[in-house]
């Protein structure tokens, strides 16, 4: 993987967010007074698209960053193989976290290879309604599709530590919505601080 390739990934992921962030003239994104989503379960075919496109692209990052490990890639190598290769190498992943207009998150911090936690919600989300969106349009929602979205980014900086050795190719980019404390500083005053797993 090169550098180019590292940034095409980030211009896909900032277009998602873009989309994201026009949402918001439909669906207020405010906090309610216990600091979660006020309309988080607010579900539309906007956010099943979001959810959707996003969570597939969480896995195609995570296969790179499989591959980039050294790992090959095979038929057998679905969402479970993947959580665990990157859980073992990234312990500290699920730490990660995320700045919105709103608040600050860590939408990984329940990623488990354990049961009977197993998965990440917002995935399990996701394969709901891959597999029967008639049933279960009501996890196209707001907090799923912001879950994902910043999962994704989180899983972009892991890819751009891992094969440039750094996120100065993607952070100084500006994205909607998203942002974060890892990497270069648009301020001399503070550096930024490394993920926790560098």
């Amino acid at each position: 993987m090169t550098e180019d390739d590292i940034k095409k990934n980030w211009n896909y992921f900032k277009s998602l967010a873009k989309q994201f962030h026009q949402t918001e003239q439909f669906v207020d994104h405010a906090l309610d007074s216990t600091g979660k989503l006020l309309n988080g379960k607010t579900f539309s075919n906007e956010f099943a698209k979001l959810l959707l496109l996003s969570t597939s692209e969480f896995e195609v990052i995570a296969k790179a960053i499989y591959i980039e490990s050294g790992y090959t890639v095979n038929n057998k190598t679905n969402i479970k193989e993947l959580s665990k290769t990157i859980l073992y190498l990234y312990p500290k992943i699920i730490n990660t976290k995320i700045t919105t207009p709103y608040n600050i998150i860590m939408p990984l911090s329940k990623w488990s290879v354990t049961k009977p936690d197993y998965g990440i919600p917002w995935w399990n989300a996701y394969n709901k309604i891959k597999h029967d969106r008639t049933n279960n349009f009501e996890a196209a929602n707001l907090n799923n599709s912001l879950n994902s979205l910043a999962s994704l980014m989180i899983l972009e900086l892991y890819l751009s530590q891992k094969v440039l050795g750094n996120l100065d190719v993607i952070t100084p980019i500006n994205c909607d919505y998203f942002d974060c404390e890892y990497g270069k500083s648009v301020l001399a005053i503070n550096p930024g601080i490394s993920l926790p797993d560098f």
